[in-house]
């Protein structure tokens, strides 16, 4: 008797332990599995979709700016960086994202309030880790 309720037990805390980390795990990619980042995971689904599909249509517009975008990509820096490289390449992967919503906006207006959403949580983001 002693080990059937053992049992139970132990297969009751697997069970809370493993929607434990599923309900973690969503609430740190902001329920997507788009793989968008950070600064979008205060986005819906939908306004995710509508910057991506805005996105591509840019990068498609414009092959320079898909390479400036492929070539930060392969410029990222490693976790044993220093802290100034990876502020350096911070401020210019952040300094090209400002261009590509420009971009954006200008094919579609209606992007404006969603990469302004997008954008408080990443001064936000920034703001809370320089204190």
């Amino acid at each position: 008797m002693k080990i059937t309720s053992l049992l139970k037990l132990t297969l009751l805390t697997g069970s809370l332990v493993l929607a434990t980390n599923s309900c973690l795990k969503a609430q740190d990619t902001g329920g997507s599995s788009s793989g968008g980042g950070h600064h979008d995971s205060g986005l819906t689904s939908d306004e995710r979709a509508e910057l991506k599909a805005d996105r591509d249509k840019v990068f498609d517009a414009n092959p320079d700016l898909k390479k400036e975008d492929d070539d930060l990509k392969s410029q990222r820096p490693q976790s044993d960086a220093s802290a100034d490289d990876k502020a350096a390449f911070h401020d210019k992967w952040h300094a090209f994202m400002d261009k590509v919503n420009d971009a954006i906006e200008k094919i579609d207006p209606n992007a404006a309030p969603i990469i302004a959403k997008m954008q408080a949580a990443r001064h936000a983001k920034d703001s809370g880790s320089s204190q």
